[in-house]
């Protein structure tokens, strides 16, 4: 219906995407035109807002979580029988194996912590490359069954290039980690920065600044946990919902323009 107002959700930096260079200019176009059109403008991260947008039309939501698959029972489920053989201490990262991944980073970490067992659970578009024997890929699981993984891990990690499609990333894998307990070392991203502490997030920049702050993570394992399912719960799907709600509901009740 031409009368509904047009909302604009803003959830990633798209002329950042690698190959989407010479599309650029045509996102950066449609982009400005849905601007001048829209309403009302939503973004997960501050810097996504444009900087000549109108501020008052627009809304942060950030990513979140569904709390709902995160009970206190599942900080103590059984172990996965895929991870029983595995030593500890456990690092597990959850997601797209894409290009946005640092594969490179990874392997430079995992050869300098040949103590630890490094996990990957997620789905790959082409073959991962040769990795360190300490890394192990999973593949691809469903959300209800990662809580038992991230129960039986002792950090996750947030390893992806630092470019400036990352840089504006407000990142999922943050707050399930959050949910499910663990401490988090994560590439410099605007969104999480504000929870940067010990125990809750180190951010690292290169190989040897991330097997430091994975070091000092690990021992914070049983620590601080409902400090980080409190950062959880206040990104809970259903609190967010609600929040985008709020951006709506004073548009639908405005009669339509003549």
């Amino acid at each position: 219906r031409q009368d509904l107002p047009v909302v604009f959700d803003i959830v990633d930096n798209w002329t950042s995407y690698p190959g989407m260079e010479r599309a650029a200019a045509m996102i950066q176009d449609c982009q400005r035109r849905i601007l001048r059109e829209c309403r009302a403008l939503v973004a997960t991260t501050e810097s996504l807002i444009p900087p000549d947008f109108d501020r008052a039309r627009a809304t942060v939501i950030p990513n979140g979580v569904s709390m709902s698959l995160y009970p206190e029972s599942a900080l103590t489920g059984p172990e996965p029988s895929d991870l029983k053989d595995l030593p500890r201490p456990r690092v597990i990262y959850t997601g797209a194996l894409w290009e946005w991944f640092d594969f490179p980073l990874l392997t430079a970490v995992a050869e300098r912590m040949r103590e630890a067992t490094f996990l990957l659970i997620g789905f790959n578009k082409k073959p991962l490359p040769p990795l360190p024997p300490n890394v192990r890929f999973l593949g691809p699981r469903k959300q209800t069954e990662l809580p038992g993984y991230y129960a039986h891990c002792d950090a996750g990690l947030i390893p992806f290039r630092e470019d400036e499609l990352s840089r504006h990333v407000n990142p999922l894998k943050f707050y399930e980690y959050m949910a499910g307990g663990l401490p988090c070392v994560s590439v410099p991203m605007v969104p999480i920065q504000p929870y940067a502490a010990p125990g809750i997030l180190e951010i690292a920049s290169g190989a040897d600044a991330f097997v430091r702050a994975i070091r000092a993570q690990i021992p914070q394992r049983g620590a601080l946990i409902s400090e980080r399912r409190r950062i959880a719960l206040a990104h809970d799907w259903d609190a967010l919902g609600r929040r985008f709600e709020q951006v709506l509901e004073p548009l639908l009740g405005e009669p339509p323009a003549p």
